[in-house]
């Protein structure tokens, strides 16, 4: 047997006792057909919801969550959209996905830039021939000085 037969079996067997929940969302209409066509094509087709909306206008699920998102890079936006774009992202974050971990994808140094908030990690990757960074952060409210202050008293 083939090698990537062996590991689909293998992802087919662990995707069974799949108990979460993924959600994903876009602006672009054509973007949504596109995952719900790919989505048919796994077993993880009930466990995903898709929305078309914008990150603002999205609802937080109960429980806690991760949050990954690749938000354009600005290699088709100007650096005043970017900044708007990123600043959104990082403003809806801290205030209506507190207690949540939230993931980023870019390459736009100046749209991390204007997230507003502090990254726990960062892993410099590859995507397509860009030079990204995935940045991991922890939302919570208050000040990051409280927070970790919080955080050493656990």
């Amino acid at each position: 047997m083939p090698e990537w037969k062996r590991v689909k079996e293998e992802a087919d067997k662990q995707i069974s006792d799949f108990d979460y929940e993924i959600w994903g969302s876009d602006l672009s209409s054509s973007a949504i057909a596109q995952a719900t066509e790919n989505i048919k094509l796994t077993k993880l087709h009930k466990d995903i919801k898709l929305f078309r909306c914008e990150i603002e206008k999205q609802e937080p699920p109960q429980g806690k969550t991760l949050i990954i998102t690749n938000p354009p890079y600005g290699e088709r936006l100007n650096d005043f959209s970017i900044k708007q774009l990123y600043s959104s992202i990082g403003t809806t974050l801290k205030h209506k996905f507190t207690g949540c971990n939230a993931w980023i994808i870019s390459s736009s140094m100046l749209g991390f830039h204007n997230i507003g908030l502090k990254p726990t990690k960062k892993i410099a990757l590859i995507n397509g021939d860009l030079k990204c960074d995935f940045r991991g952060y922890s939302i919570f409210s208050g000040k990051m000085k409280e927070y970790k202050k919080d955080f050493k008293r656990r």
